[in-house]
């Protein structure tokens, strides 16, 4: 029996087409079927299989920023809520466009941080979710290398070079910028008083290729950093050694999905633990008893109101949406994908309709919108007094290049109800 489906993105925008690389791996690390087949493939896999693996995604190394967060004395058991601020500097990005995920907490060490943007974690999500695979964890995947205390590993693959430097660090970066990523840790280490230089471990998969390209990299390398270079040889693909090591050292991943994102289950031991779930029920409902003396608990209702309002409307205009996180991000994340051809065509579509109103001289009312993303469609809930208005709305919007289709009329007393089908037809 194989417990984990762990599957490895490849970077870029993931859709259901999507290539992706994906095994079956056990708890005493055995694996099967290495392949790489379309993400909707390895969901109708996944789907027929009776005993349901736990899903743990790899992200990819290059776009995930793995760093750590100094935190005041004393203020560790505040550190998630004051890690925005800490992490502000080091970013690039607005802070409102990254979710920030912290590995575990100690009071005398720097907390482990990783960073993603909202986009990629939506779109990895979207993806997995629309073809049936409820993941439970999203690890980035340069903390899946085999490392050890005092060594820097790389692993070389083709496309992207995975570099481990620490418990919670690492990246990723092209093939061709790997000796200079190395030689920038070298020297950082070098710098750092008391610190013996790391030793630097080049993995590969056993091929004549990899190992020359690893024979290369060692002989530059030792003319420039003079740290000990060794080189490891795997027989087994990047896959399976990243599956395996993921697997032994599950429990302690850094797990992207947290904060809205968390998954319901995290793995077969799953995440419960008896002193937390303890804990977090005598914190809840002292809470409640707070809230319940004062106007905050109508606070909170009207809040949970409002997501739960936002959440409806989100899946009445995404019905294929299989999980909704965060309505906002996700439609965000819709209008700015990096195709743009799904947003422009929506808009284009909203526009046309809205032009369409105003030239028809009606009683129409648009009751729903479904927006069919694969289909590159949309479809009108209408409603009116007479079937011709329909009629009229769509010559309007052919006449306007919109291919339109009037799917159904029915009469319902003095109502005429129809659906109306923007786009997607062939």
């Amino acid at each position: 029996m194989y417990e984990y489906l762990v599957i490895r993105l490849r970077g870029g925008t993931v859709s259901t087409e999507a290539i992706v690389d994906w095994m079956f791996v056990s708890l005493q690390g055995q694996s099967a079927d290495a392949r790489a087949d379309s993400l909707e493939d390895v969901g109708e896999r996944y789907a027929a299989l009776a005993q349901k693996p736990v899903v743990i995604v790899l992200a990819p190394a290059r776009d995930v920023l793995l760093s750590a967060a100094e935190v005041p004395v004393g203020q560790h058991r505040y550190a998630k809520q004051a890690m925005p601020f800490l992490v502000e500097e080091k970013l690039a990005e607005d802070i409102e466009d990254v979710h920030i995920a912290i590995g575990p907490v100690f009071k005398t060490e720097p907390v482990p941080v990783a960073v993603v943007r909202h986009f990629d974690v939506i779109n990895w999500l979207d993806a997995l979710y629309s073809v049936g695979l409820p993941t439970a964890w999203l690890v980035p995947e340069q903390l899946s290398i085999p490392w050890q205390q005092g060594h820097v590993t790389v692993y070389l693959d083709e496309a992207c070079s995975l570099i481990r430097d620490g418990a919670w660090h690492g990246l990723g970066c092209d093939a061709e910028n790997t000796e200079l990523a190395v030689s920038l840790i070298a020297q950082q280490s070098r710098g750092a008083a008391a610190t013996a230089l790391p030793q630097v471990d080049l993995v590969y998969s056993n091929s004549l290729e990899a190992e020359a390209a690893a024979e290369e990299l060692r002989r530059r390398l030792q003319g420039k950093i003079g740290n000990a270079i060794n080189l490891v040889g795997y027989r087994e693909s990047i896959l399976e050694v990243l599956a395996r090591t993921q697997v032994k050292t599950l429990g302690d991943s850094l797990n992207l999905l947290q904060g809205g994102y968390a998954s319901k289950s995290a793995g077969l031991w799953g995440a419960f633990n008896p002193m937390k779930v303890a804990a977090t029920f005598a914190a809840c409902i002292a809470l409640h008893l707070v809230l319940t003396l004062g106007t905050g608990l109508w606070f909170d209702w009207r809040a949970d109101s409002i997501k739960a309002d936002s959440r409806a409307l989100y899946s009445e205009w995404f019905p294929q949406a299989q999980r909704v996180f965060n309505p906002r991000r996700q439609l965000q994340s819709k209008l700015v994908s990096s195709d743009g051809a799904g947003s422009e065509l929506l808009l284009s579509y909203i526009g046309a309709v809205a032009n369409g109103w105003q030239q028809a001289e009606s009683n129409l009312k648009l009751q729903a919108i479904e927006y069919d993303g694969q289909a590159r469609s949309m479809t009108l809930q209408l409603e009116s007094t007479a079937a011709d208005q329909m009629a009229v709305l769509q010559q309007q919007l052919q006449a306007r290049g919109l291919p339109t289709a009037l799917q159904s009329v029915a009469q319902r007393g003095d109502k005429v109800t129809g659906r109306l089908r923007l786009g997607g037809m062939r």
